[in-house]
């Protein structure tokens, strides 16, 4: 017979705070709207549309969050006319 004991570990949980963050001496990374010269479009993906799929759920893969498809829409009104409706083949630009 083979005993085995079990125990639990006790990680003690650090809570960080923003001045704390920023204290490292670090800066914050720029967003590329604040970097001026341009609307940012150099640095933006594309995306080839496939069966299925939805501006929903290419903004949940792209950003993480779903409910941020409007950027998408907005990024691409000169081809989506419905953000309901988006066609196979299409190729979308992901800002």
């Amino acid at each position: 017979i083979t005993l085995t004991e079990y125990r639990f570990l006790n990680i003690p949980v650090v809570q960080t705070t923003a001045i704390a963050k920023l204290s490292n001496g670090l800066k914050e990374r720029p967003n590329s709207s604040n970097l001026g010269g341009g609307s940012g479009t150099a640095t933006a993906r594309t995306h080839i549309v496939k069966g299925g799929e939805t501006l929903w759920g290419l903004a949940k893969k792209y950003y993480g969050n779903g409910a941020q498809y409007q950027k998408i829409f907005q990024a691409n009104t000169n081809i989506i006319k419905n953000p309901n409706l988006i066609y196979v083949g299409w190729k979308l630009v992901i800002p």
